[in-house]
C-alpha cells in the first residue's frame, strides 16, 4: 500500500467519458484555473469549497456556480477516477461521505447538449460517482474539491 506522499495522478491524460456524454469540453471552455499535470494526492492540500450562494441553505444555479468557481484551482475528473478504484478508496477523506463532492476541472457535454460535472458520493455502504447537471440548483451538500496550493 502506497503512502499518500508517493501517489501521483496524471491530470493531463485522456479522461473517462461516461455513457450519455458526448465529449469533454475543450480547454477553452473549461474553468481556467483547473489543476493540471501531475497531482500529488495529499488530503492536507485539498479542501471542499462552497461559494457564498451555496451556504446557509441557499441554492445557486450550476451555470452561475461555474462562473463563481472560475478563479478556484478545481480538481479534474482524473482524480475522481483514481479515487473510485477499489484499491484507492481508503484515500478518500471520511468527511466526504456526507456530501456530493464535485470535480469541476472537467466539464462534459451530454448527448442532449446540456453540461454536467461528475461527483463522488458515498451511499449504500460504498463509493460511487454520478453527474450533476449545470441546469440544476446546487446547495451546501455539493462542494467543489479544490487545491489549497
Amino acid at each position: 500500500m502506497n503512502t499518500q506522499s508517493e501517489i501521483l495522478i496524471d491530470c493531463n491524460a485522456p479522461v473517462f467519458i461516461p455513457d450519455g456524454c458526448l465529449q469533454v469540453l475543450p480547454d477553452s471552455e473549461q474553468l481556467p484555473n483547473r489543476v493540471r499535470g501531475q497531482v500529488k494526492w495529499d488530503t492536507t492540500k485539498f479542501s471542499l469549497y462552497l461559494v457564498d450562494d451555496q451556504k446557509n441553505g441557499k441554492l445557486i444555479g450550476g451555470n452561475k456556480l461555474r462562473k463563481g468557481l472560475g478563479a478556484m484551482p478545481v480538481l479534474t475528473a482524473h482524480v475522481l477516477d483514481f479515487l473510485i478504484k477499489p484499491e484507492n478508496q481508503y484515500l478518500i477523506p471520511e468527511e466526504w461521505k456526507r456530501k456530493l463532492v464535485f470535480f469541476w476541472g472537467t466539464i462534459y457535454r451530454r448527448s442532449d447538449r446540456g453540461l454536467c460535472v461528475r461527483y463522488l458520493c458515498w451511499g449504500g455502504g460504498k463509493w460511487y460517482w454520478g453527474c450533476g447537471w449545470l441546469d440544476d440548483d446546487w446547495g451546501g451538500s455539493r462542494p467543489a474539491v479544490c487545491s489549497q496550493v
